[in-house]
């Protein structure tokens, strides 16, 4: 080989074995950025039910993080006896019956430190959805020689159906005509108006066995006469709620 290449060779070493180095050494400086995991810190988000009525204790579950065994919780400023840490998220609770009035959620954990939810809890009377109604007696009227329910007697059982949905209620449904044709006619003809009540009734959720459907026929005239007016208004179901 010549003695010029060998001298070349000899000065361009060095360099290839520094940029080499340089290379291993970039590679081997690895910048960390993971990002540390967040602090989980003790918090109250949400309580269910977030709306109580008065005057009734009642069942409660407190949500939010870093729950700890052994926890406390406040309604207020009453404590609650009864809490159970299901997990760090979720607190059981039994609450005693409470007045009217807006209410903070408070937790304790052991370890000192404490969460509240500001106005978490309200406790309110909840209105009466049969206020306004007469639920001792619902009556809607038929057509002539006819059991389908008009629109009208539909409308009618909706604006009622409050009092039909009431816990324990009994519904009687009495079925009426007026005095044109004769009585076993009239008998079920008056069974057909109160059975298409009561499978009216049954199709907005009310429970059969609740139901009790039967038939007077022309026997309980609402109106004594013999014209069209008398007998409009005869012809009619009677919707009867006890408790």
């Amino acid at each position: 080989m010549p003695r010029r290449t060998i001298l070349l060779l000899a000065l361009a070493l060095p360099f290839s074995m520094a940029s080499k180095c340089r290379k291993k050494g970039d590679e081997e400086v690895v910048l960390d950025e993971t990002p540390a995991p967040p602090e989980v810190r003790l918090q109250v988000v949400s309580i269910e039910p977030s709306v109580v009525e008065p005057g009734k204790g009642f069942r409660a579950v407190v949500y939010g993080s870093d729950f700890q065994d052994g926890a406390r919780a406040w309604i207020g400023d009453t404590p609650i006896a009864q809490a159970q840490v299901r997990d760090e998220n979720t607190l059981a609770i039994s609450v005693p019956a409470l007045d009217t009035g807006t209410y903070d959620v408070r937790v304790d954990n052991p370890d000192g430190a404490s969460a509240t939810l500001r106005a978490g809890l309200t406790v309110r009377s909840r209105p009466d959805p049969t206020a306004g109604l007469d639920c001792s007696l619902v009556r809607v009227h038929f057509d002539f020689d006819s059991s389908a329910l008009t629109a009208e007697a539909r409308r009618t059982l909706d604006e009622h159906l409050a009092c039909f949905e009431q816990p324990g209620a009994r519904i009687r449904i009495e079925g009426n005509t007026d005095e044109r044709g004769t009585t076993d006619y009239n008998l079920a003809l008056g069974q057909r108006r109160a059975e298409a009540i009561d499978r009216y009734l049954v199709g907005k959720g009310i429970p059969p066995s609740r139901l009790q459907a039967i038939s007077y026929g022309e026997e309980k005239p609402l109106v004594r006469g013999h014209d069209e007016a008398a007998w409009a208004q005869n012809r009619r179901g009677d919707v009867k709620v006890t408790k």
